[in-house]
């Protein structure tokens, strides 16, 4: 009990705050760097209030940034890159003749579409919109029983592709 009332500090609850601020930090790496185990730490966070306090503080940064990532992968987004492109080039002498020819590499900064990630957009569409989009366990093919479960989306039928449904049930 002695070592937690010494993290109960204000400068240590900083230091807290300070170490969940850094998105490499996860829980058992700052239990280690206090000097507990993970399951003291998670103790800590639910029966210590100024340090659970002090954690969600450094952590809303991170949320936010992981947050953004996530919205971007979602709706999709361009991106600078470098790319090395192979240029060939040559030596002149004085009167503008060629003397050596040459090929190296150079940095060219390219501009690339990275496209929605439909994985992303499924789980935020069921988790943000859940009377909307539900996810539906579908049977798994014959001797995949071991795999877990497989998902399929629903998404909100339209006029016309409720027409085309009863059409293919009347035509069965």
């Amino acid at each position: 009990m002695a070592k937690v009332d010494k993290w109960l500090k204000e400068k240590n609850l900083e230091q807290i705050r300070l170490w969940a601020s850094d998105k490499n930090n996860t829980i058992a790496h700052i239990a280690k760097l206090i000097g507990i185990s993970s399951s003291t730490f998670y103790n800590w966070l639910n029966n210590y209030p100024e340090i659970a306090e002090s954690f969600e503080d450094g952590r809303k940064g991170v949320d936010e940034e992981a947050e953004n990532a996530f919205f971007k992968l979602c709706t999709g987004f361009h991106e600078k890159v470098t790319k090395m492109h192979k240029v060939r080039r040559w030596k002149l002498d004085d009167k503008g003749k060629r003397i050596e020819e040459f090929e190296e590499f150079v940095p060219v900064e390219e501009e690339v579409y990275v496209p929605p990630n439909e994985s992303a957009l499924e789980f935020y569409l069921c988790n943000r919109m859940p009377e909307k989009y539900k996810v539906k366990n579908a049977a798994l093919p014959a001797g995949k029983d071991d795999e877990g479960s497989s998902g399929v989306v629903l998404i909100p039928e339209t006029e016309k592709q409720e027409e085309q449904a009863i059409e293919a049930e009347i035509m069965e």
